[in-house]
């Protein structure tokens, strides 16, 4: 993936952090940041749609169980792949 299309991704992933925090959110759990940025990095996330959709999943699944990142995103990526 070009570089270009990484910052842009980063770029949204910082604005979905913010929306998180602005609106007072407790659920905002910077392991769900971190996964997201590898995951852009190893080239599993390419678009918006994708990286909206595993940030969202990963942030509702650890509010049950912070243990499992892994697990979650694994399975939500090969879902929408």
């Amino acid at each position: 993936m070009i570089s270009i299309e990484k910052e842009l991704l980063n770029a949204r992933l910082h604005y979905l952090e913010e929306l998180s925090e602005k609106s007072g959110d407790q659920s905002f759990n910077p392991m769900v940041t971190d996964k997201v940025k590898q995951l852009i990095k190893e080239g599993e996330i390419t678009n918006y749609m994708v990286l909206e959709s595993v940030y969202s999943y990963l942030e509702e699944k650890l509010k049950e169980d912070s243990e499992q990142v892994d697990e979650y995103a694994d399975e939500i990526i090969s879902f929408l792949a």
